[in-house]
């Protein structure tokens, strides 16, 4: 969990509630275990009191031994310790009651209903319950932060990326707006069907052949702004209704656009390979660069690959591969993602 995850979550993490709850809840159960029905007042007297020799131990345990030793992955010094700590305050326990309540209350005689095993195991018992509660409470909370962060994240990240296209989008269609009207329809055409699938189709999952079809309106969108000696091709064996994440393709395809085509290189290329086998998907891009532009581009403009690669890890963690090699001025991209 990172920092801004961790404020996120000390902000909804009550400590005052979770421990209200714990308690009332500790309390009825040992009221249970040790009263005789009709209640009386010493039932009563005996579990408050018994509940104060429990806050101690309970309390090392769920907010010391459990961070620092059973989340991670410690535990046989977490058993240990554990051991140790509730064989204490056990012990303590009964001399609690008979050195000291026994006292304060002299209309009754107090005395441990349990011998120091029972004592032990009842400790544990409860100190098992705390537990298993704090480590529900501390699981619940943590994924309701982690979907908030997630949700707002990809709203930032597809916030960085759109903008910038759509600016780019609206520059085309200027140039292309004097004395070109059948080039304009076309390409008004194209900037519609992207657009559309970006405000409407981005916040769920879309299917593989759609972000096919995203990938060739994009492509000859971009035609219109190339000179006659590019060569673009994609090539696509797509033929499924297997889902995706929506606009995890589309960012390499810009990237490989404005590294290679605007980069004003001699007969600039972008080849563009999408296969799909066994639950599989390959998505490979090609390009060739001017040495000194895509230096130039990563220094000042990086994040467009930083955004994607956290994309991924947010959607796909464990579950992608994505390699991106410089050589000979060319430029490679392949993401591998396991869509089981």
């Amino acid at each position: 969990m990172n920092k801004n995850s961790l404020n996120r979550y000390k902000a909804h993490h009550n400590k005052w509630i979770f421990n209200l709850l714990l308690w009332v809840l500790l309390f009825f159960v040992i009221l249970f275990l040790f009263a005789d029905f009709p209640l009386k007042k010493i039932d009563f007297i005996y579990v408050v009191s018994y509940l104060l020799t429990l806050i101690p131990p309970v309390s090392l345990l769920i907010y010391y031994l459990v961070p620092k030793f059973l989340k991670k992955e410690k535990y046989v010094v977490f058993v240990i310790l554990s051991i140790i700590i509730i064989s204490l305050f056990s012990y303590l326990n009964i001399q609690f009651h008979q050195l000291i309540i026994d006292k304060i209350f002299t209309d009754y005689y107090f005395i441990s209903y349990y011998n120091d095993v029972q004592t032990f195991i009842v400790f544990a018992a409860v100190s098992l319950i705390a537990t298993f509660f704090k480590l529900l409470e501390d699981w619940i909370h943590y994924n309701q932060n982690e979907r908030r962060e997630i949700e707002e994240r990809l709203k930032v990240l597809k916030g960085q990326i759109n903008p910038h296209f759509l600016f780019n989008s609206l520059n085309v269609l200027y140039s292309l707006s004097v004395g070109k009207n059948k080039e304009v329809t076309e390409a008004t055409l194209q900037l519609s069907n992207i657009l559309r699938y970006v405000l409407y189709d981005s916040e769920r999952k879309t299917t593989i052949e759609k972000e096919k079809e995203l990938i060739e309106n994009y492509i000859a969108f971009e035609k219109n702004r190339h000179t006659v000696n590019s060569k673009i091709k994609f090539i696509s064996n797509i033929d499924t209704d297997s889902e995706i994440q929506p606009m995890l393709l589309l960012p390499l395809v810009e990237n490989s656009f404005k590294h290679g085509l605007k980069s004003n290189i001699n007969n600039p290329f972008v080849i563009i390979n999408l296969e799909f086998n066994k639950n599989i998907l390959l998505f490979e891009i090609e390009n060739n660069f001017k040495e000194n532009n895509l230096k130039y581009t990563e220094e000042y403009n990086g994040i467009g690959v930083k955004n994607i690669k956290e994309n991924l890890a947010i959607l796909y963690p464990d579950k992608h591969e994505l390699t991106i090699e410089k050589t000979n001025k060319i430029y490679k991209v392949k993401l591998v993602i396991d869509l089981k």
